[in-house]
């Protein structure tokens, strides 16, 4: 192991007698000095111990100084050689200019939950300090470099294996402890950022929706008033959602006054830290005689009171379904998915949908979807009612070693109702790849083609969209 030394600089020396001190090392056969940045009187310094001589108050100070730097190098040697861990000038550099003001990862989390929070809603932060916590469970020591994506995925198969989580739970987990690693990477506790190499799968979620003879049956038990109270208030909460497409922290905080001249207005509760854009709905038949029933007379306040937890909602409509004989796994998104399948349905109106749902990933569940980020297969393509980024097939198809034109042909004699998006790739500098400039051309054919089968086409440049057929 190289010694480390506090020398001082003679050449550098000033008028006054002073001259700056630095700690000095070898790694390997490299010779490196670290400025002190303190200069001292070369007849005040000691060479053989590397301090200051004397007791004053500024001879205990610079003391100190140095005494602490020295023993950062020597904590970033010893670190590296017990772990038998190369270490190279730029490695030590790092590490000695990024000293981690945290004992474990798990600290540096909960430092940044602090600000991170403030940007989170509530629901969504208790998640995170539930996800963060059984993180910290696995190894409550847990360094920054140990973070690797061998490391992250153990976890996930102590997730599933040993935990009993979900596929959907782990990755969803996943996902929020990648928020926290990420930005100890960004402030340069972490040489290497593992989610690099370790993806995250996006799981479908197995969110269903009712057909419409199925939400008939719910409101025909509805207006049967056979349920218990308690039942009763949450059936009419749940039909309310699915007449109004709202979410179940949105319907809970409803207010009566929240509509006027027949128009439901309200912010969505999780975009409300955004400034977002207010949701408008004309109210449906259905809505308004819920609304005139358990408003009760009244003309403000919460329409459904006492309603009960999400999770005692969701175990309600169960029964419910059960009751009707529908095998289908309800809960309180079945509403909001509901209304968006059948609204869907009826008027072909996608924009409506993306609208109300403000992202487009939230019509991953309502509607049958096939997006070509994913990994989909050709069953589903076929018998989806919106095809996104189609664009990635054709590309997939090409890689394949595939005719796309044969895919793409047979798309619209199989599936001639689906909707299809994709993005425009013909535009900008032609590509040097022969692959890339054939895939740009075979794509943008392939569109001009859908195009001209298709009833209608719009064309949608920074939000604003146009009708060309």
């Amino acid at each position: 192991m190289s010694t480390v030394r506090v020398i001082q600089n003679k050449q550098r020396l000033t008028k006054e007698g002073n001259a700056p001190l630095y700690i000095t090392f070898y790694l390997g056969k490299e010779k490196l000095m670290l400025p002190c940045k303190v200069s001292v009187p070369a007849a005040k310094f000691d060479e053989k111990s590397g301090l200051l001589k004397g007791n004053s108050k500024e001879a205990k100070d610079i003391n100190l100084i140095v005494s602490n730097l020295k023993a950062r190098v020597n904590d970033i040697l010893v670190k590296f050689r017990l772990r038998n861990q190369a270490l190279t000038k730029d490695i030590f550099m790092r590490e000695y200019n990024n000293p981690s003001d945290y004992k474990t990862f798990h600290d540096f989390v909960k430092e940044h939950m602090k600000t991170y929070s403030r940007r989170i809603e509530m629901g969504t932060f208790k998640h995170h300090l539930s996800c963060m916590k059984k993180f910290k469970a696995y190894n409550e020591l847990l360094q920054f470099q140990d973070l690797t994506p061998d490391y992250l995925t153990d976890y996930l198969i102590y997730m599933k294996k040993e935990l009993g989580n979900t596929e959907i739970t782990a990755q969803r987990n996943m996902s929020t402890i990648k928020i926290y690693v990420t930005a100890a990477y960004r402030k340069g506790y972490i040489e290497e950022n593992p989610f690099q190499e370790f993806h995250i799968k996006r799981i479908k979620s197995d969110v269903d929706y009712l057909t419409e003879e199925e939400l008939m049956q719910f409101v025909q038990l509805y207006y049967q008033r056979t349920l218990p109270e308690k039942l009763q208030l949450t059936l009419a909460f749940f039909l309310f959602m699915c007449f109004t497409s709202m979410h179940i922290t949105d319907a809970r905080m409803f207010c009566i006054e929240q509509v006027n001249n027949d128009v439901l207005t309200y912010y969505r509760v999780k975009n409300r830290n955004c400034k977002p854009e207010p949701i408008k709905i004309p109210m449906p038949v259905p809505a308004e005689k819920l609304l005139e029933e358990w408003a009760e007379g009244r003309e403000e306040g919460r329409l459904f009171r006492n309603v009960q937890c999400d999770q005692v909602v969701n175990r309600q409509l169960k029964a419910i379904a059960k009751e009707l004989g529908i095998n289908k796994k309800i809960s309180a998104k079945t509403g909001r998915h509901t209304f968006a399948t059948i609204y869907l349905r009826k008027t072909k109106d996608l924009s409506t949908v993306l609208n109300r749902s403000k992202n487009p990933e939230a019509c991953r569940v309502t509607a049958r979807i096939a997006d070509g980020r994913l990994e989909t297969d050709e069953q589903t393509i076929m018998q989806a009612d919106l095809i996104t980024h189609f664009e990635l097939f054709v590309r997939r198809e090409m890689e394949a070693g595939r005719d796309p034109y044969v895919f793409a042909e047979r798309l619209m004699q199989e599936n001639p109702d689906a909707f299809v998006t994709a993005d425009e790739i013909g535009c900008g500098i032609v590509p040097m790849e022969a692959f890339e400039r054939d895939y740009r051309e075979t794509d943008g054919r392939i569109c001009q083609r859908i195009a001209a089968y298709s009833e209608e086409v719009h064309r949608v440049i920074c939000g604003l969209g146009m009708r060309i057929k």
